[in-house]
This record gives structure tokens, C-alpha cells and sequence, in this order.
């Protein structure tokens, strides 16, 4: 065997190992880049994630603290007006007191219905100026709006006398249904706002925040310059104003997850061998990646601490602990945490028995069908109050341990509970007030309507005493029999009078629907009589029951017939003397109670104001019937409209839902 052939068998092996080595090189190579490229990927996913949830979680923050601000001054102006005429010094210690529960607010002015300042408390940043709130717009604005509509709201963005952006919170004052003026918060946005989500932001975000596309809140990590183009926006409404909240990842947050990845190829590529070395390097990884979700453990906890609520995560197995729960159910319960945790006590324990099969129904559902919940109920707390709460929920399946889970929040809403039973309260007060109005204007009638049977009675009274005096008694049982007639028709009327007068509870119960309206034609046919007018009633045969209280949907339709009867006699009955009263059923098994007159119509100009309070066209009305009966009507599931007749007058109509569709929502 010569040299050259020596030399060449020991190349070829040598080929192959370099190829080899270059193809395991080259397959290793690309495994690196792989896993750099996912890894690197995750990190972008991770900071995406994470921007967002920051996102939500600021607006979340804002509408809730908007909404608290609103109904704290909605409490202001209910303390205001609770008792009567307040003095200026209670007043002012009140607006004092919210001033330094709420930061932001830097001054509160009880404002009249002349936009004239009466009152007013200003904070330590308010300033020794005052608010020149005539001549500002936006309040005026706001102004308008609530005493229109009744409705607490936001003015839109303004600049105060020193050059501060400013934002006025507007509440309407009502005294018996009387606008009186408004309670109106002002604000200046970077304080609110720093109090509201300043213990939010972190070092990983850069966060500001816009209304109407003017900056009012920026939080900036120091020493580190914010990159425009990871920057993400959401847009929002609250308090009835436009809000654009932008986060950007701080550059030190991006690099995170790039500094892991290069740290990864590195250790790869160096240690490529060293299996101990790798496995070195994932136990670190996953220490820091556990420090990292303790971290943001450490975060969602801060968070749920300062929610109004409790956040918690159980299973569907009945009598374990809970997974989790935050730190709120103690506030909400009276309970410490350890108690659920530790099985000591499930919260559906503490749910009030009337309660309990509604809510434990609502949850297996949502375990079936891994639909959202949201249940209101009641429960007894440590010590032996009765709260309203309202939770929200949905089945959410583990990919850790492959069960499913129910992940919910729980909110205190007994304030809101006891807002709405005065508000309830207050709109019976009124609908009772209108009805005694009406009551005193049919007076005429109704007398009308007795006297008749009680002058039939007094007749046949004395022909009775002439035939027992005559001792002709063969006619006086048919007498005896007409004096019971005519005392059951007046009593009937009285019956009637007193129903609409008597002031009682609303209490709903099953009525027909034909009944409720005979008895309402019934008691209108005395005023009818006098107008000259005469009421046509047609019912749909087989109309199903209804839910309500039937004084008050009496009223509403007492009060649609002597409308449509005013509107046909201020125009002399041209266009006839009879008035419709219908009751059908419409195809979303629904009831129409629907009033038809033949009168001018309702003229285009009066549309939009036509169901405000305060607002008629009679020259004696106070303005109120129309705005009433849409309450009752709302109230009871149901909607109030109108539309004119194409010949002529108008038609007026609610619908109310069926006893049985009632029922079963």
C-alpha cells in the first residue's frame, strides 16, 4: 500500500466525521435557534399580556371610582334636602367632611337652578379663587343636562382659573320632586387619578391617560425611554365622558425577556456537553420565573385588597375549602379568610335561607353549561346583619389539574339596595300625590255618580214607610230589593274612590286584564258623562293575567283616558265624542293596553318633552301624569309610548309581559 494511498483511506472517515460534526452542529444549531425563537416569542407574549391586563385593570378602576363619586354626592344632596331647608354650616361641614374622604375634589358648591353659586367648600388645592360656574360652559352644559334628565353626570373638561384641567361632577338636588338645583364636585384629573390607580402603576409600564384626546394623568419610569411603537390604547366611556388610557412597556421589561433568551443560546452554545450545566441553568430559569409569578402574586393581591369585593376560586365538589378567596370577604362577611380557606365555614353557608336554592341553582348551572352567573341575594354576616351581594361567575376548567373550577367576584350592593327602595318609595309618594289630584278633579262626577243611587234610595225609602203605614206589603220586597241595588251601585263608587285614595305598599298580584280595565272605565264614566264624552272599551278574548298593582296601572289608565278626554274637548269634538280603550295581546305574548282619542294629536314640538317632568300643555297642569305613569309602567317591566292616529288624535299604550313570561324571567 503506497503513502498516497494511506493518506487517502484516512481521509475519508475524517470527511465523515467533519460532516458529521457539522450536521449535529448545524441540527444543534437550529434546536438553539428554535427554542431562542420560542422562548423569545413568550416574552413578547408575556409583555403583551401583561400591557393589557394593566390596561383593563386602570379602566376598571376609573369606572368604579366615578361611579363611587357620583353616588357619594348623590348622598350629599339626599342629606341636603332629607329634612328640608338645611343650614349653610351643617351643609358645609357635610361637603368639608367629603372633601377629605375623597382626594381629587378640590372644591363642592351647592349650585341653584339659576346657575348661581348658593354654597360652596373648597379643598386645600382648590384655590383661593372660586369657580365662576355661570361662566363656564361645560358646567352649564352638565347643568342642563341633569335638571332635563334627572341624572347625576360629568361635565365635560375645562380649565380652572389657574390653569388647571378641571372636571365638574353633577348631581340634582330634589325636594317633593322639585328641582332645586345640583351638588356639583369639582375635580382636578392627575390628583383623582393618582389616588384612584397611582398604587397600580409599577416600574414595568409607562401609563397616560387622555379625555377627549387632552392628557390628564402620566405615570413615567424614571431613566428609561419609552419605545412609541409598543405602545398600546384602549378607549372607554365613563361617567358619560371619553377616555383613552395608552401603556407602554418599559424598555428595561422588554429586555427582560430577551436578556433569558440570549442568556439561553449562550449557555447552549458554551456548554453544549454539560448536561449538568443545562440542568443548572433551568433550575435557575425556574426559580426566577417563580419569583416572577410571586411577584404578580404578590400584585393580584395588593389588588383584590383594594377592591370592593372578594375575588375567590372554588370547585364543584359541595364542603371543600376554597382555593382561593381574597382578603375582601372578611369586609363583606365579618369572617376572617382562614375561615373558608380553611373549611371551617362555606360561603354559602352564610346565604339567607329564602336565598340559598336560587344561588346554589345559578352556580350548578354554570358548572353545566360553562355560562357566565350573575345572582343577587342576601346573607347573614358575623354578626347577624342581613347584606345584599351580588356575584358574578363562570366555570373555568384547569389545564393543572383538569377539573373544573368556579372563578368569581363577589360585591357588597346593600348601599345601592337601600338607594333604590327610597327611590322606590319616593316614586309611590308621587304616583299617590297624582292620583289625589286627580281624585279631586273628577270630584264633580263622582258626587254626580252617588247622588244618583242615593236619591233612588231616599225615594224608595219613603214609598216603603207609605206601604207599611198603608199595610200594603205586597210591594215591598220588589222595593227592598231596588234599595239594595242602588246601595251596592254606590257603594261600588265609594269602593272605587277609596282604592285610588288609599295610600299602601306597592304589592303586585295576578289581575285580568279585562277586569283592570272595566274597573278604570268604570270609575272615569262619571267624568265622561260630563265631558259629554263616551268610552268605548273592546278586550281581546283569552288575554292572559297579569303581575302588577292595580291601583297603580288603574292610574296609568285613568290618566292616558282623561288626557285624550281633554285633548277631544279643546277642540269641541269635531271629529267625534267617543274615546277607545283596547287590551290585546301582541305576538311577543306580551299585553297592550292602548287609550285612542279623537283629539288634535300631539304636535312635533312637544315630542321630545312630552314624558319630562314639568312639562305640559294644559294651563292648570302641574306636568307630572305623564312622567308618573312612564315610571309605573318601567317599573313594572313595561313601556309607555305614543303615536298619532293618521285620521286624527293620538293613541297612547303600554305593554306589560304576561303573568306566566313574567314569572319564569
Amino acid at each position: 500500500m503506497t503513502t498516497g494511498t494511506i493518506v487517502q483511506t484516512e481521509q475519508g472517515p475524517r470527511r465523515i466525521a467533519v460532516w458529521l460534526a457539522i450536521a449535529a452542529g448545524a441540527v444543534m444549531a437550529a434546536g438553539v435557534v428554535a427554542l431562542w425563537y420560542v422562548i423569545d416569542q413568550r416574552a413578547h407574549e408575556h409583555a403583551g399580556s401583561s400591557t393589557d391586563h394593566s390596561i383593563h385593570m386602570n379602566e376598571l378602576l376609573i369606572r368604579q371610582d366615578a361611579e363611587n363619586r357620583l353616588l357619594a354626592l348623590d348622598r350629599l344632596a339626599y342629606r341636603s334636602m332629607r329634612t328640608g331647608e338645611p343650614s349653610q354650616e351643617d351643609w358645609e361641614g357635610d361637603a368639608t367632611r367629603y372633601l377629605a374622604d375623597m382626594p381629587g375634589f378640590v372644591a363642592i358648591h351647592w349650585i341653584d337652578a339659576n346657575v348661581q353659586t348658593r354654597w360652596q367648600v373648597a379643598g386645600e388645592q382648590g384655590g383661593d379663587t372660586p369657580f365662576a360656574v355661570a361662566e363656564i360652559a361645560q358646567v352649564r352644559n352638565a347643568l342642563e343636562r341633569s335638571r332635563d334628565s334627572g341624572a347625576r353626570t360629568f361635565s365635560d373638561l375645562f380649565t380652572d382659573a389657574q390653569g388647571n384641567p378641571c372636571i365638574a361632577v353633577i348631581v340634582p338636588v330634589l325636594h317633593h320632586g322639585d328641582f332645586e338645583g345640583v351638588i356639583a364636585g369639582f375635580l382636578h384629573p392627575n390628583e383623582w387619578l393618582e389616588s384612584v390607580i397611582g398604587r397600580l402603576q409599577g416600574i414595568e409600564h409607562h401609563v397616560e391617560i387622555f379625555l377627549k384626546d387632552r392628557p390628564v394623568y402620566q405615570h413615567q419610569v424614571a431613566d428609561d425611554v419609552a419605545d412609541p411603537h409598543q405602545s398600546l390604547s384602549h378607549d372607554f366611556s365613563a361617567g358619560g365622558l371619553d377616555w383613552t388610557v395608552r401603556i407602554t412597556p418599559t424598555s428595561s421589561f422588554l429586555s427582560t425577556g430577551h436578556a433569558d433568551s440570549s442568556s439561553l443560546v449562550l449557555i447552549f452554545g458554551l456548554l453544549l456537553s454539560a448536561l449538568t450545566a443545562l440542568a443548572m441553568y433551568f433550575a435557575f430559569a425556574a426559580r426566577d420565573r417563580s419569583h416572577q409569578y410571586h411577584d404578580i402574586a404578590l400584585q393580584l393581591e395588593t389588588l383584590f385588597r383594594n377592591l370592593p369585593g372578594m375575588a375567590y376560586r372554588r370547585n364543584d365538589a359541595p364542603g371543600t375549602p376554597m382555593a382561593f378567596i381574597s382578603e375582601g370577604c372578611s369586609a363583606l362577611s365579618g369572617y376572617p379568610r382562614s375561615t373558608f380557606s380553611k373549611g371551617d365555614k362555606d360561603w354559602l353557608d352564610l346565604v339567607h335561607p329564602d336565598d340559598r336554592v336560587r344561588v346554589v341553582g345559578g352556580i350548578q348551572n354554570s358548572f353545566g353549561t360553562g355560562d357566565a352567573f350573575e345572582v343577587e341575594y342576601r346573607i347573614i354576616n358575623a354578626d347577624g346583619d342581613i347584606r345584599w351581594m351580588r356575584e358574578r361567575g363562570r366555570a373555568v376548567a384547569s389545564e393543572v389539574d383538569h377539573q373544573t373550577h368556579l372563578e368569581g367576584f363577589v360585591t357588597d350592593i346593600t348601599g345601592q339596595r337601600v338607594a333604590e327602595n327610597e327611590a322606590r318609595e319616593h316614586r309611590e309618594h308621587l304616583a299617590h300625590v297624582d292620583r289625589l289630584n286627580m281624585l279631586g278633579e273628577m270630584a264633580s262626577g263622582i258626587a254626580h255618580e252617588i247622588n244618583q243611587p242615593l236619591s233612588a234610595i231616599a225615594l224608595l225609602v219613603q214609598a216603603s214607610d207609605h206601604l207599611v203605614r198603608t199595610e200594603r206589603y205586597t210591594r215591598l220586597s220588589e222595593i227592598l230589593d231596588k234599595l239594595s241595588k242602588h246601595a251596592h251601585r254606590a257603594s261600588l263608587v265609594i269602593d272605587r274612590v277609596q282604592k285610588m285614595a288609599k295610600r299602601s305598599a306597592s304589592s303586585k298580584e295576578r289581575v285580568g286584564c279585562e277586569e283592570l280595565v272595566r274597573d278604570v272605565a268604570r270609575l272615569a264614566e262619571p267624568e265622561a258623562g260630563i265631558r259629554d264624552i263616551e268610552i268605548s272599551v273592546e278586550t281581546q278574548a283569552g288575554l292572559p293575567d297579569v303581575s302588577v298593582d292595580a291601583v297603580q296601572i288603574q292610574q296609568v289608565v285613568l290618566n292616558l283616558l282623561r288626557n285624550g278626554m281633554e285633548a277631544m274637548q279643546s277642540i269641541g269634538c269635531r271629529n267625534g265624542n267617543t274615546i277607545g280603550l283596547q287590551a290585546r295581546l301582541r305576538d311577543d305574548n306580551t299585553v297592550e293596553f292602548a287609550v285612542i282619542d279623537k283629539g288634535c294629536g300631539v304636535a312635533k314640538s312637544s315630542v321630545d318633552k312630552l314624558f319630562a317632568p314639568f312639562s305640559t300643555t294644559k294651563k292648570s297642569g302641574m306636568g307630572m301624569g305623564l312622567s308618573i305613569s312612564r315610571a309605573i309602567v318601567t317599573a313594572h317591566g313595561g313601556q309607555l309610548d305614543f303615536r298619532n292616529n293618521r285620521d286624527c288624535g293620538a293613541t297612547f299604550y303600554f305593554v306589560l309581559p304576561a303573568a306566566e313570561q313574567r314569572e319564569s324571567t
